[in-house]
């Protein structure tokens, strides 16, 4: 069995990834992820898969998803905070991924978060995060957060080459293992969802803005344009628009205008 299989992996954490249900390939870890929280299963389980063949990413993105190279999970999650702060999962998520990855790559190379939901590292991703929701009524039931982390590619697909990188490509190491990676992710992972069950976003707060790196860059929505001045205390992006107003973003997608000067 290689060092690095995934079939028998077991969660160092508390909770979170008990039970682990391992999956040599399968459509959507999140699909699967959903099925059994439809079920009634327990906050913590975790979806594992060598190989999906359906994976995706927000609106609906095509996620890359080879056999033996990468780590694609998801897990049943069961907050009690309010609706409104369900987007804050995401970031939580993403500051336990970049606090992981950074205990294994070179310091030139620590990973940055683009807001809400991307690891990158000289702006190409390294990972991405996608939350999804069911409710019942105007609460919510359970949430599926599904991440995705380019792990031993040292080549990856010609279409994203440009805009993606590896943490194979980062460190030189192509014998990284994905099981002990996991390990680390799941047990910081524990760690801010715990924080954020207890106190909200506002106590990652100061942890997640030194690891933004939307923050003071310009940057595009659907309708606005405008530099990110900073992350409140809920998580959203607060902007300020060429006419000094302002406006929060609470969640979607932001595009960074990597020609315009940035500031803080």
């Amino acid at each position: 069995m290689s060092p690095d299989d995934l079939t028998y992996f077991r969660s160092p954490a508390r909770w979170l990834g008990h039970p682990t249900i391992f999956k040599s390939e399968t459509g959507s870890t999140n699909d699967d992820a959903r099925a059994l929280g439809l079920r009634g299963a327990a906050a913590g389980t975790l979806v594992l898969a060598d190989a999906q063949t359906a994976g995706r990413g927000r609106r609906g993105r095509v996620w890359q998803s080879p056999p033996g190279a990468n780590l694609y999970f998801s897990a049943v999650l069961r907050p009690r905070r309010p609706l409104s702060e369900v987007p804050s999962l995401t970031l939580a998520t993403g500051l336990a991924l970049c606090e992981a990855v950074a205990a294994l790559v070179p310091p030139e190379h620590t990973p940055q978060i683009k807001w809400p939901n991307d690891l990158v590292v000289g702006g190409r991703k390294l990972a991405g995060i996608l939350i999804e929701g069911s409710l019942t009524g105007p609460s919510l039931d359970f949430a599926i957060a599904g991440v995705g982390i380019n792990v031993l590619g040292a080549t990856l697909p010609a279409e994203v080459a440009h805009l993606a990188t590896s943490m194979a490509q980062l460190s030189g190491d192509l014998a990284l293992s994905r099981g002990a990676l996991l390990g680390r992710i799941l047990t910081r992972w524990e760690a801010h969802l715990e924080t954020l069950e207890a106190h909200g976003f506002a106590a990652l707060r100061e942890a997640y803005r030194a690891r933004c790196v939307t923050l003071g860059q310009r940057v595009r929505g659907d309708d606005f344009e405008g530099l990110a001045v900073d992350v409140e205390a809920d998580g959203a992006l607060r902007l300020e628009g060429d006419d000094g107003a302002t406006r929060r973003v609470a969640f979607g997608e932001v595009l960074h205008v990597l020609s315009a000067p940035a500031r803080l």
